[in-house]
Order: C-alpha cells, then sequence, then structure tokens
C-alpha cells in the first residue's frame, strides 16, 4: 500500500510539473511552429482530425520521438523514428491515418495517428523534444476571436506570423476548404465560389434570400445534383440535373421565386427554392458536387470587419477576390442596392428600377445633394401619392399631387435628408405604382 501511495505521489508531481511546463512554453519565433489546424471537418471533406509543423530555418531537423500532447496532458503521441522535417518544410500529424491518406493521398510527410483527436470547441497543442523540453504550443477556439469558419465547414486555421504569438486568434486566418496539408498556404483557387449573398432584404424591397455562385473557370460546369446547404446539415437542396453553369457564368439559389421575382423580373438563370433561410446574424452557405464532396464554402456575418449595410438596409454582400479568403470579412463588400443577382458586379450602380411596366418613371440628378426630380408619365388623369422611404422602410416624408395624361414631374427639395439609400414611391391610383432607388449624397 506504502508503495502504491509513493507511486501515486510521484505521477501526481509529474502531471503537476508537465502542466507547468506546458504553460510556460514557447508561443512563437521556435523553429519549429504549428502551422495549420484542422480540428473539425465538414462532412465532405473528412480526413479526421489533423494539424502541421513547419520547420522556419534553412537546416533539416530531426523530430525522433518528439512528442505531442493535447489539454488532456496523458493523451500522448510520439512521432516515429527516423522522421525529419526538411528546410523551410512540413509534416502533418494526423488522427487517423486512413482517413486523412483517403482524404489527400498527394500528402505522403504525414504520420499518425494520434487517436485522440481535437476538440471541437477548443483545445491545446503541445510539442515536445525527445528530452521533454518544450517546443511549441498554442491554444485555440471556436469562439472569443477565433471565428468559427474552422469550425466544420471545410476550412482550416492558417497561421499568418510564424514569429508571433500562437495563441492569439489575429494570428490566424481561415485558409481553403481542404486546408494545404503538407505545404505552404497559397491562394485559393476555386472553380465555383459563391460570389454574392443577399441574407436579410431591405423591408421595403424584400427579395428573401438569395445567393450567387460563380463558374470562375473558361469552361461550363455541369452542377445538377450539386447540392446547397447552410451551416446546418438538415435540409439540403438539390439544383435539377441537368443544370449547367456555363463559362464564368453565374447561377442564382432563390429562397421565394415571388418575392426575387418581383424584384428582379429580368433575372431568368436563377433556381430554388432553398430550403433553408439565412440568419441575419452569421450563417454558411456550402455547396457540395454529386459525390458529397465540399466544393465551395462561406461563413459570413454582420459585425465588422463584414460589411455592415447587407443587413437589412439593402446593400447586398459582394466577394471582392476569387483567390481571397472566402470567410475573412475584409474580402467581401457592400454592393449594389438590392445587389446584382446572376450577373457581376457593375460600377456605378443601378439605382432606379421601375415596380410594374404600367408607369415609366424616372428619377434625376442621382445622385443628388439637394433636390430630387420625378418625371413620369401617365395614361390619364388621376390621385397621385409621392412617398419616401429609409431603407428600413421608415416613412420619410409623403406628397400628393395631381397627374395629367402624358408627361408629369415633381420637384422633392430634400436638404436636409441625412446622406443614404432611399425608396421613392410613386402611386398613380388606378394606373400603377413605380418604386425608384435614389442616393443622397452629402
Amino acid at each position: 500500500m506504502k508503495n502504491y501511495l509513493l507511486f501515486a505521489f510521484f505521477y501526481l508531481s509529474f502531471l503537476s510539473s508537465e502542466a507547468q511546463t506546458i504553460n510556460q512554453s514557447i508561443n512563437g519565433g521556435a523553429n519549429i511552429v504549428i502551422s495549420e489546424v484542422n480540428y473539425h471537418s465538414d462532412i465532405g471533406i473528412n480526413g479526421g482530425d489533423w494539424f502541421e509543423l513547419h520547420n522556419t530555418t534553412a537546416q533539416p531537423i530531426n523530430v525522433d520521438g518528439w512528442i505531442f500532447r493535447d489539454n488532456q496532458i496523458i493523451d500522448s503521441y510520439t512521432i516515429p523514428q527516423n522522421t525529419t522535417i526538411p528546410a523551410n518544410g512540413y509534416l502533418v500529424l494526423c488522427e487517423n491515418l486512413f482517413l486523412f491518406q483517403q482524404q489527400y493521398p498527394q500528402v505522403t510527410n504525414v504520420c499518425g495517428g494520434f487517436n485522440f483527436g481535437l476538440g471541437n470547441s477548443g483545445d491545446q497543442i503541445n510539442i515536445f523534444d525527445n528530452l521533454n523540453n518544450p517546443v511549441c504550443n498554442m491554444a485555440y477556439s471556436d469562439s472569443a476571436g477565433w471565428g468559427n469558419a474552422a469550425d466544420g465547414l471545410g476550412f482550416t486555421l492558417e497561421l499568418a506570423d510564424p514569429a508571433d504569438n500562437l495563441s492569439d486568434p489575429a494570428n490566424w486566418f481561415p485558409g481553403c476548404v481542404g486546408g494545404s496539408p503538407g505545404v505552404a498556404y497559397t491562394p485559393c483557387n476555386y472553380p465555383i465560389v459563391f460570389s454574392e449573398i443577399n441574407y436579410n432584404s431591405s423591408p421595403i424591397a424584400d427579395a428573401d434570400d438569395w445567393v450567387e455562385l460563380h463558374n470562375t473557370t473558361a469552361n461550363p460546369i455541369a452542377i445538377g445534383n450539386y447540392k446547397f446547404l447552410d451551416d446546418k446539415d438538415t435540409l439540403p437542396y438539390t439544383i435539377p440535373g441537368g443544370t449547367i453553369l456555363p463559362a464564368n457564368g453565374y447561377l442564382v439559389l432563390f429562397k421565394d421565386n415571388t418575392l426575387f421575382t418581383n424584384r428582379h423580373a429580368s433575372v431568368t438563370n436563377k433556381t430554388g427554392p432553398i430550403l433553408s433561410g439565412l440568419s441575419g446574424s452569421g450563417d454558411a452557405c456550402r455547396l457540395y458536387d454529386q459525390t458529397g464532396k465540399l466544393v465551395a464554402s462561406v461563413r459570413y456575418n454582420d459585425e465588422t470587419p463584414w460589411p455592415l449595410t447587407p443587413d437589412g438596409v439593402g446593400y447586398t454582400l459582394e466577394l471582392l477576390s476569387e483567390t481571397g479568403n472566402m470567410s475573412v470579412g475584409t474580402n467581401w463588400f457592400a454592393g449594389c442596392p438590392e445587389g446584382s443577382p446572376g450577373g457581376p458586379y457593375v460600377n456605378p450602380c443601378a439605382l432606379s428600377v421601375v415596380e410594374n411596366n404600367v408607369l415609366s418613371a424616372m428619377a434625376y440628378p442621382n445622385p443628388f445633394t439637394d433636390n430630387i426630380h420625378l418625371q413620369w408619365t401617365a395614361k390619364a388623369s388621376a390621385n397621385t401619392t409621392i412617398q419616401l422611404f429609409d431603407m428600413y422602410g421608415k416613412l420619410v416624408s409623403s406628397s400628393t399631387t395631381q397627374s395629367v395624361s402624358g408627361i408629369n414631374r415633381f420637384d422633392n427639395p430634400l436638404p436636409q435628408l441625412a446622406a443614404g439609400i432611399y425608396m421613392l414611391r410613386l402611386n398613380v391610383e388606378g394606373l400603377g405604382v413605380a418604386t425608384l432607388k435614389i442616393l443622397k449624397q452629402q
């Protein structure tokens, strides 16, 4: 009994010492750093958990017998003998070697498996040399500044600066779909991207949710039976069989055809309805091919650094760079009011939109600073109401006049109006309604 108690004392002392060593270990600037982490795979690109070590020096480093431990301390994996990381090279450590090689058959600088996995909500990666000296460590999370694009949506965590703190979320970014295990990060190259997202329409210009797919290649892509999902796996939408995404072309996936058509009657390259709505407080858009492989993904948000005006103010999210980071807010900008569904972003935006073909109406100058002039053609005399709404649907001003048969003009002085996008609604009683977008500048 005494020998057992003595052993337990020394074992607990060892664990305490290990914990202290881990907490004191190097955060950045080491010769070997943790450079990429895949802690929660998407269902359509599941190679198990894995992470990548990077040799930052110009000399090969022998890592025989080096040890990886997570936050449980007693979970331990020892790197096999005769393992060397080349100068400026990489080594992947994976949870399940079979799963990893199924997903990444081209990656040969890999060892595993460590079997105990990485936590989906956060964990530690602690690396010790063969003498149990700390080499590097990092602690990650799926919240508190880390974001959640790498949490089951197909992205990995990529290190920005090897010399900086490895546990600082600002030093990591979501990489490409599927990651870049065993090699340096390079800009993503996606044949298909989500190029525009409308997740929260203005109340007075409600097209409901829609997203736009863009073929970035010079060849058509058959996307029949591809599936669209948000951040949940429960309501997939299957694109109809035979659908072709033309070379450099676009396709809109809409949620409500009636609402979408009311706002975008000229857009015919569309399909739907998608079954899951897009959240106004952040969500994911994912596209899977016919085999179930994830081919495009984005995790958007409605908080800085993401553009704020697409959240109910009438704008859309427009992708800035097709090779940039899909889930980084600075790679997106606020597009035109109501967007440019089914085609590329065009600057300057077309601001005036007639709601139906009964009236011919225009507002000028647009943009304007003090006065906006409205002109329309009516087929007969009629009572007419002119209303101005902000993009939240709040009535700003209302005027009445009498239309005559033929051309009509109305001057609307608005010098005190705050700068922004507004909707000018013209209602010619019994003859029709037109809605025009106008831009007030300072």
